[in-house]
C-alpha cells in the first residue's frame, strides 16, 4: 500500500501483475492446485486463490483509487513459464473464462482499474497468436460490466495490426520501445495512432532509468515529452540492471528514480495550462518556422499550439492567427516556467533554452 501511496505522488498510472512474477513469495501465492495449495503455476489459473488477491491485489487497488491513480492490471507475464501461463490455462482444458470472470467480478467496478491481457503476449513462450488474444479480449468485454479499457502489451515494434478488429475487442493501444530522443518517440507514437485503428495510445515502456538499460534521467524526460508530442503517453521505471529494480520488486523511490519528479512537473504544466485532449499533432513547419528537424508541434487549430524542443534554437516564428495571443515556456529539464507575454496573432519570434525538454505553448485569450 505505502508503494502505490510513493507511486501516486509522481504518477498517474501503475502497473503491476496478478500473478506471481519473477520474485515470487515464498508462501502467498496467486492460485491453488489440484489438491488446494497454493501455487505460482498459471496453468491453475482457473483456480483463484481467493487468500492472495484480498491481502496483495486487492489492497494495491484499493489504495491506486483512494490516490486517483490508474492501476494497470496485467494478467499474462513474460518472465516464467508459470506467470506465461495464465490465459494459456492448460490445466483447464485451454480455457481462461474462470479467470477472466474472476478478475471481472473482482476489479471490473473499479473506475480505475485497467486490463492489461498479456505482458509481450507475441514473444515469449507460450506465444500467444494474435487470434487467441483476440478471443480473450472479447470474452473479458463480455464480462466486464463498465467501459474499463482493455488491451494487451506486445513486442518492442510497433503495434501488430492484426489484432485490429471491427467492432474493436480493445478500446487503446500499448506499445513498447525504449526512445531516448524527443523526435523519434513522438515520430513512433503518431505513426501508431493510425496502424492501431486511431485509438488512444501509450509506450508502456518508453525508458527505464538506470544502468541496465543505460538511460539516463534526461533520456527519460525527453523521451516522454515526446510521447506527449506525438499524441500519446509514456511510462517509465528505475532498472539498475538486467531484471532488477522498482519494476520487479516495487519499493519506489524518487531519490533513485530522479527523472520521476520532472516527469511530474511537467504533467502538472500539461494539466494547468495545456488543452491537450483537443490537440492533435501537425506538420510542426505549419506552425514555427524554423524550429529545426528534432522539433514537433501540437495544435487545437486555431485555438492553441504547442512545440517541443530538445536544443538551444534562436529565431523560431510561431504562425499565429488573428486574436489575442498569451505565450509560456516550460523547461522540464530546470523545472522552471517562463511567462513569454501577450501578443497579437501574426508572427511571434522566440528562442528556447539549452534543454533536452522545453515545452513552448501559445494559446488565444482574445479574439
Amino acid at each position: 500500500e505505502a508503494d502505490v501511496r510513493a507511486n501516486a505522488r509522481h504518477f498517474k498510472k501503475l502497473r503491476f501483475s496478478l500473478f506471481g512474477g519473477r520474485y515470487v513469495h515464498p508462501t502467498a501465492k496467486p492460485f491453488l492446485d489440484d489438491a488446494g495449495r497454493p501455487t505460482d503455476d498459471g496453468s491453475f489459473s482457473h483456480r483463484p486463490n481467493p487468500a492472495w488477491f484480498h491481502s496483495r491485489a486487492d489492497v494495491a487497488v484499493r489504495a491506486a483509487a483512494d490516490t486517483d491513480l490508474i492501476a494497470d492490471l496485467i494478467l499474462s507475464g513474460p518472465d516464467t513459464h508459470h506467470s506465461r501461463a495464465v490465459l494459456e490455462a492448460a490445466r483447464n482444458g485451454g480455457d481462461a473464462a474462470p479467470f477472466l470472470r474472476y478478475v471481472a467480478a473482482r476489479y471490473g467496478s473499479y473506475p480505475n482499474v485497467w486490463l492489461c491481457l498479456a505482458n509481450e503476449w507475441n514473444i515469449k513462450k507460450p506465444r500467444y497468436a494474435a487470434k487467441e488474444i483476440i478471443a480473450a479480449g472479447r470474452t473479458l468485454r463480455k464480462l466486464l460490466p463498465y467501459p474499463t479499457p482493455v488491451s494487451v502489451h506486445g513486442n518492442t515494434g510497433d503495434w501488430d495490426a492484426a489484432l485490429n478488429t471491427d467492432p474493436p475487442w480493445n478500446d487503446h493501444v500499448i506499445l513498447q520501445n525504449k526512445i531516448r530522443t524527443l523526435p523519434l518517440s513522438a515520430d513512433f507514437l503518431e505513426r501508431n495512432h493510425r496502424i492501431g485503428s486511431d485509438k488512444p495510445l501509450i509506450n508502456d515502456e518508453l525508458g527505464y532509468e538506470g544502468r541496465g538499460d543505460r538511460f539516463t534521467r534526461d533520456d527519460v524526460i525527453e523521451g516522454h515529452l515526446g510521447a506527449f508530442l506525438g499524441g500519446g503517453y509514456g511510462t517509465t521505471g528505475w532498472k539498475p540492471a538486467s531484471k532488477k529494480g522498482h519494476y520487479f520488486w516495487g519499493a519506489f523511490k524518487a531519490s533513485e528514480h530522479s527523472a520521476a519528479a520532472h516527469l511530474a512537473w511537467l504533467r502538472h504544466a500539461i494539466d494547468e495550462h495545456v488543452t491537450f485532449w483537443k490537440m492533435e499533432p501537425v506538420n510542426t513547419a505549419a506552425v514555427f518556422a524554423n524550429a529545426g528537424t528534432n522539433a514537433r508541434a501540437m495544435a487545437w487549430h486555431g485555438r492553441e499550439v504547442v512545440l517541443g524542443t530538445n536544443a538551444a534554437r534562436k529565431g523560431i516564428v510561431a504562425k499565429l492567427p488573428k486574436g489575442r495571443w498569451e505565450g509560456q515556456q516550460f523547461d522540464v529539464i530546470a523545472r522552471k516556467h517562463t511567462v513569454l507575454g501577450q501578443s497579437t496573432g501574426g508572427t511571434v519570434r522566440f528562442s528556447v533554452p539549452p534543454s533536452r525538454a522545453v515545452l513552448t505553448h501559445f494559446r488565444i485569450v482574445s479574439e
